[in-house]
């Protein structure tokens, strides 16, 4: 809802999908879309705290093979078939090169500044820096103590990170998600 009838883009004279402001089309649903963005906000913090939850006992190597499977397999699926239906229905998005979606499979393309098969697919590279931030923890022994500390060490990184302008800790730090996913493993 919120990407058709919730965006500022939407709500501008002559835009692309409606036309006219979509305030004016359905002003009880563009008032409530509007704040659709918060979902993949909520999603982080949701993450936190069940990728925390569901990490102890395990050793590093079991907590990256669970990822590995639960992920992979349908995020293979899904760049596979946005891939064919884009060279099936040219026009629709743009075509990438063989090499732009076979990098899109190890989703590292948003670190490696490629386009997404499907730009949905940038909330992956947030998630994936948050499991390789986590998977330290797990590796020293998850424990609360440890977290507890994790979560106070990359506060501080977020905060610091913008101001000290070194792109690889800003890169690794993500200081504009990095408190989404504290706040679901504080909880």
């Amino acid at each position: 809802m919120h990407h058709y009838t919730g965006t500022d883009r939407l709500d501008r004279p002559g835009n692309p999908v409606w036309d006219r402001p979509v305030s004016e089309i359905m002003p009880t649903v563009f008032h409530f879309s509007a704040y659709g963005w918060i979902g993949v906000e909520i999603f982080f913090v949701i993450s936190g705290f069940v990728i925390c939850m569901s990490c102890w006992g395990r050793t590093p190597r079991q907590f990256f093979v669970s990822r590995v499977i639960r992920l992979y397999p349908a995020y293979w699926f899904a760049v596979v078939f946005t891939t064919a239906v884009v060279v099936a229905l040219p026009g629709v998005w743009e075509r990438l090169r063989m090499r732009d979606v076979l990098l899109n499979l190890t989703m590292l393309q948003s670190g490696s500044a490629s386009p997404h098969v499907d730009g949905v697919y940038w909330t992956l590279w947030t998630e994936l820096r948050f499991y390789l931030l986590f998977l330290v923890v797990v590796a020293m022994g998850l424990t609360y103590r440890r977290v507890v500390v994790f979560c106070c060490v990359w506060g501080t990184a977020a905060m610091l990170a913008p101001i000290s302008e070194l792109r690889l800790m800003i890169l690794i730090v993500n200081p504009v998600a990095a408190w989404f996913f504290i706040a679901g493993l504080v909880l």
